[in-house]
């Protein structure tokens, strides 16, 4: 039960979905929770950055304010509500990804994003916006051919850009944490407490100097706080410490792992949705896990898929355990800092 003191601090949207509930794939089409710019929202929205450019202002340099225009302002504020109150993902379509350059694209996409979140580093070399294409020797996960696994990210708010799709697959895959956490507490409650003690997490290099390969004490999967539930789960840096670190889980460690895979892969919870070009999808990032499937590229280099990412932490932030921000900042952000050599 919240104290007073913590319901003043907290805005509503916050307070109204501590008993919010998961949803299962049969739920959840594509359709229904997809937006549509019309021709006004894009005349604003381009007017909007030309101004940014006339101004001379940087990505980082684009605050809330730049994009605020009554008519934008009323869609986005029920396109936050949907992302915040509903399933945990909302699609916004028609950004004329084919007409702009990339670096108007990302204006634009920068300050339509500025109202669901300030966008934070995704990584010590401080990139605002990510680029999601495939990049020889690089091992990050936007930039390595084949699938990626089910996971979180260390933000509140996850969102992609579609400039271009792959020939074939590439779908992103979607699946409600809150729900996984639900069947858990019926079918296997004996396991709750180790997904809420959690596991130490891999930081694969992204941490501070003055910081050891891992975090320094284990993130739990499942987590409270004023009783809004949040999710975090990324097994393959949990294996990464395991690799490193030499770190053990006992058998019903393992077994309780290997059970939560199991739901979190069903049928029954999984949707695949493939963006169209000029699509942005906004995840909160906390209630619903994403992956990507595997792809066929084009044999035209000037033709691979490519997405643009962004991580939003809100503003108030969610209330949620220290332990969530993964790489402890130092800025007091979520994402991850630049760190300068």
């Amino acid at each position: 039960m919240l104290g007073s003191e913590a319901v003043d601090t907290l805005e509503n949207e916050w307070l109204n979905k501590v008993e919010k509930k998961g949803w299962s794939a049969a739920d959840v089409t594509k359709e229904p929770v997809t937006i549509q710019l019309s021709d006004e929202h894009l005349i604003i929205i381009i007017e909007l950055m030309e101004k940014t450019k006339q101004k001379g202002l940087r990505l980082e340099d684009i605050k809330p304010h730049h994009f605020h225009e009554p008519l934008l302002e009323e869609l986005m504020r029920s396109t936050r509500y949907a992302l915040k109150e509903k399933i945990g993902f909302v699609i916004i379509r028609g950004l004329p990804v084919s007409t702009f350059s990339i670096d108007d694209i990302k204006r634009m996409y920068v300050g339509l994003s500025s109202y669901f979140g300030q966008p934070v580093s995704q990584s010590r070399f401080g990139d605002l916006v990510g680029e999601n294409f495939v990049r020889a020797g690089d091992g990050r996960g936007g930039h390595r051919a084949g699938p990626l696994p089910l996971h979180n990210d260390p933000i509140e708010v996850l969102s992609l850009c579609c400039i271009r799709k792959a020939v074939s697959g590439g779908e992103n895959t979607l699946v409600s944490s809150l729900k996984v956490w639900e069947i858990i507490e019926k079918t296997r409650p004996n396991y709750l407490p180790i997904f809420y003690r959690g596991f130490r997490v891999h930081l694969a290099g992204e941490q501070r100097p003055d910081q050891e390969d891992f975090t320094s004490e284990p993130v739990p999967i499942f987590s409270e706080k004023y009783g809004l539930r949040s999710c975090w789960m990324n097994v393959s840096s949990v294996e990464l410490l395991a690799k490193a670190r030499g770190d053990v889980m006992t058998d019903v460690e393992r077994e309780a792992v290997r059970y939560l895979l199991s739901v979190i892969r069903s049928e029954e919870l999984c949707i695949s949705i493939q963006l169209e070009p000029g699509e942005m999808i906004y995840i909160n990032n906390f209630e619903v896990m994403h992956s990507r499937l595997d792809f066929t590229e084009s044999t035209d280099p000037e033709n691979f898929r490519y997405l643009l990412r962004l991580w939003l932490q809100d503003t108030p932030s969610r209330p949620m355990i220290d332990q969530l921000n993964i790489h402890q900042n130092k800025s007091g952000l979520q994402g991850i800092d630049m760190q300068l050599d």
